[in-house]
């Protein structure tokens, strides 16, 4: 289990705290459980939204020409032949 160190103060007003108390003894954790959940789903859906982004302009380059196998291990030996001399 990751270690707990770092301490947050969050100002909630009664309406918030209260649902938060009863979502929390509902599913069985703590308050301050549930909020580091809702942290982790907030960084995740962040994570997943810039992968989606670097995907998306990957799809909308133009395609590039690689050639045949053949050609990219003829390319691939004249490469390492050129740098090891």
């Amino acid at each position: 289990m990751t270690r707990l160190n770092r301490r947050v103060h969050v100002l909630l007003d009664d309406s918030r705290f209260d649902r938060l108390r009863e979502r929390a003894a509902a599913s069985g954790t703590s308050v301050g459980g549930l909020i580091r959940a809702a942290i982790d789903r907030e960084l995740e859906r962040d994570d997943r939204s810039e992968a989606v982004a670097a995907l998306e302009a990957f799809l909308a380059a133009p395609p590039v020409h690689v050639g045949t196998p053949e050609e990219l291990k003829r390319d691939l030996r004249r490469w390492a032949d050129e740098e090891l001399d």
